[in-house]
């Protein structure tokens, strides 16, 4: 079981350098999106477009396979594959995790590093995406300092992000149409 989450932390991290080197032309077609995560850990997942390439997306788990609840709080940096509307990413961010016991009362608390790396679609109003995020306890939670967690997170696209090179083609279209009218009158 340590043999397999030092492997989730080594790839985490080794994609996290691989991703943040990458210098492709990037956009993404949604600004924010909510929806629910399952996986090693059934939630909540929000994000929201805070600059080109970049997302915050914060997250409500409650672990399946254990007694512990995390909340997550984490930046992620987003790379194109073929189109914007697929893409990989790698992030990291600030979390706390409760460990209860088998009367629900809590015994254990942490504060933790998540990190995360993953791919995502987008259909229309749909966002799909599956994760990795192995989260680092910095204090001993159920006797463990990794928390590792699986994921696949199904979002509605709340707000879209707008096509700036189809908006501009129709306005331009739209000011020649304009135009042609000025001159006939």
């Amino acid at each position: 079981m340590k043999f397999l989450i030092l492997q989730h932390i080594v790839l985490t991290l080794c994609l996290i350098f691989v991703c943040s080197s990458n210098n492709v032309a990037w956009s993404q077609a949604y600004d924010t999106t909510l929806g629910l995560r399952a996986g090693t850990d059934i939630g909540i997942s929000v994000v929201q477009r805070v600059a080109k390439r970049v997302t915050l997306e914060g997250l409500y788990r409650d672990a399946v396979l254990d007694d512990n609840r995390n909340i997550d709080l984490i930046v992620k940096r987003h790379s194109n594959m073929i189109t914007r509307r697929l893409n990989i990413y790698t992030g990291i961010g600030l979390g706390h995790v409760t460990s209860l016991d088998d009367d629900r009362k809590v015994i254990e608390r942490a504060f933790t590093i998540p990190m995360m790396i993953g791919a995502e679609v987008v259909f229309t109003n749909l966002h799909i995406g599956f994760d990795i995020q192995p989260s680092l306890a910095l204090g001993e939670v159920s006797g463990r300092r990794v928390i590792p967690s699986t994921a696949l997170s199904v979002r509605y696209i709340i707000v879209k992000r707008k096509n700036k090179k189809l908006n501009n083609f129709f306005d331009n279209i739209k000011s020649k149409f304009n135009k042609e009218e000025k001159q006939k009158n």
